[in-house]
């Protein structure tokens, strides 16, 4: 099962802290392992961004279903986010790696 550990040293891998860093592929790592279908893993989510990193995160940290947005992704980690505590996971982001 795929850790942050493995990934960690094979990009030049930065905490977020509210930079504004644009076209970014990011990475919600938990404080412990969550169980999977086959295995434990400490990555929530990855995503990829070409907005600003900190408009990103805001979105997916604390966006509600309102008429101005929809976006079901941001929805879902938002309720996730508060069921787990922000405090429980740590955002990392990167601009040498761009998925295709």
């Amino acid at each position: 099962m795929m850790n942050f550990n493995n990934i960690q040293n094979q990009y030049q891998w930065v905490q977020y802290c509210g930079q504004n860093t644009p076209n970014v592929t990011y990475v919600f790592v938990l404080k412990q392992p969550v169980q999977r279908l086959h295995g434990a893993s400490d990555i929530l989510y990855v995503g990829e961004t070409l907005q600003p990193i900190s408009r990103r995160y805001t979105q997916e940290t604390n966006t509600n279903n309102t008429p101005s947005n929809t976006q079901q992704t941001n929805i879902r980690l938002t309720h996730i986010f508060g069921l787990l505590g922000l405090a429980n996971l740590t955002c990392y982001f990167t601009d040498t790696m761009q998925c295709v």
